[in-house]
């Protein structure tokens, strides 16, 4: 049965006051938060909002947010109202998070703002669905996020964020979300395609992982790039949505990884691919399958 919200206890009021200033359970520090200027704004028991502003780590070539960065507010909000519904002593770790795509990504400068509601808890484990909207209030996607509340331990020390330097407004931004993941080698060709990286604690979460949001992100690259190598020189990509499943951490400064992508399905107007994230010793950390929408270039 579903377990009710509540902010009644001590622990409960002291854990919305720590969201409420962007950190995590205990008060952690988020680094990415710091490095990508994520700030919550409201934080209620089953409720968060949480906005991002257009960065250049985030921007693509046509300087719109990436719609993959999109997974980053969505799991910044939805974990955060997930978490007010899960007792303060358990951490709570994402397990599956699924973005809707609705709507063009806005250009910078500008925003993105999450606007999540818890829907259910049970047996330690929490639902949670947020409508992503731009500065207009245009809906750019919907997200659902099934998050698993585990054993926590407080951290000794919450070592201070690290920042993700910016470009100057003249110089090109196209490869600032690859500096962000801390991609070192990229290949594509034939409907696949391959990063390879070393992420730093700039993308880290409160546990010193890949912050969920930037794994659901670098998913999504990763399929764009492969999708892009079967396009045709009129042809236009539209991203629908992605499913992401999180099987393990990736450690934040902690070696190589990789994320793979490969089109199962190519039809005259929709796309189909699938991908995994693993972490250096080959261990599987992220499964990834998203759909995209081919249209011809130009049409409204």
């Amino acid at each position: 049965m579903t377990t009710p919200v509540t902010a009644s206890d001590p622990g409960a009021a002291a854990e919305l006051e720590w969201l409420r200033k962007g950190r995590g359970r205990g008060g952690a520090a988020l680094p990415v938060h710091e490095t990508l200027g994520l700030q919550v704004r409201e934080a209620e028991a089953g409720r968060c909002v949480a906005r991002m502003p257009a960065s250049p780590a985030v921007l693509g070539a046509d300087r719109r947010i990436l719609a993959g960065a999109l997974a980053i507010v969505a799991d910044a909000c939805c974990g955060s109202a997930a978490s007010t519904g899960l007792p303060p002593t358990t951490a709570v770790l994402s397990a599956q998070l699924r973005l809707e795509f609705a709507g063009p990504t806005p250009p910078a400068p500008g925003w993105v703002e999450g606007r999540a509601t818890l829907t259910a808890v049970r047996d330690a484990a929490a639902l949670a669905r947020a409508e992503l909207v731009d500065p207009a209030g245009e809906l750019l996607a919907i997200c659902s996020l099934r998050s698993l509340g585990t054993t926590w331990r407080a951290p000794a020390t919450a070592a201070p964020p690290t920042t993700v330097p910016t470009q100057g407004p003249n110089q090109a931004q196209p490869s600032d979300p690859h500096r962000l993941l801390g991609v070192t080698s990229a290949a594509a060709g034939r409907g696949s395609a391959q990063l390879e990286l070393r992420p730093t604690r700039a993308v880290a979460n409160s546990f010193g992982a890949v912050h969920g949001g930037v794994l659901a992100m670098l998913a999504h690259i990763t399929v764009a790039d492969a999708v892009a190598t079967l396009l045709g020189p009129d042809d236009e990509a539209l991203p629908l949505d992605i499913l992401v499943n999180y099987v393990r951490g990736v450690p934040a400064g902690g070696g190589p990884v990789s994320s793979a992508a490969q089109v199962t399905h190519r039809g005259r107007r929709f796309v189909v691919a699938e991908g995994e994230i693993t972490v250096g010793d080959g261990r599987l950390a992220v499964r990834f399958s998203a759909s995209t929408q081919i249209r011809p270039a130009g049409r409204p």
